[in-house]
């Protein structure tokens, strides 16, 4: 069988991809003058995406007031400095031999997919 494309879930499995979400919600906290919180605090809120992000740093929810604004806020950010700290993690080997294929990479994450139709 021949493939065209191969997708995988790199972010949280293969990347460790929380620091940038981290610095990405500390930032923020900043500018509304609010304390940076623990690296670990926002890290377990991670796979939440940003709601989760958002409600850890802000106690907001999807329907409240200031939330869409502050996601946004957040969004902008965040891919702004994308994968400036990320890194693959721990025992993960680059998968070079990927990159010798005739194949198209890409991430099945939709937040990735978003990423990649906003930069192209």
């Amino acid at each position: 069988m021949k493939f065209k494309a191969l997708l995988f879930d790199l972010d949280g499995t293969l990347l460790d991809t929380a620091p940038d979400f981290i610095a990405a919600l500390n930032t923020q906290l900043e500018l509304h003058n609010r304390k940076p919180m623990p690296d670990s605090a926002i890290r377990s809120s991670v796979t939440n995406g940003s709601v989760g992000l958002i409600q850890a740093g802000f106690g907001l929810k999807p329907g409240d007031k200031q939330f869409d604004a502050i996601r946004e806020e957040y969004l902008a950010l965040y891919f702004n400095d994308i994968a400036v700290k990320t890194v693959l993690f721990e025992g993960v080997q680059r998968p070079r031999y990927l990159l010798r294929q005739e194949y198209s990479l890409g991430d099945s994450d939709q937040q990735t997919l978003e990423i990649h139709s906003t930069c192209t």
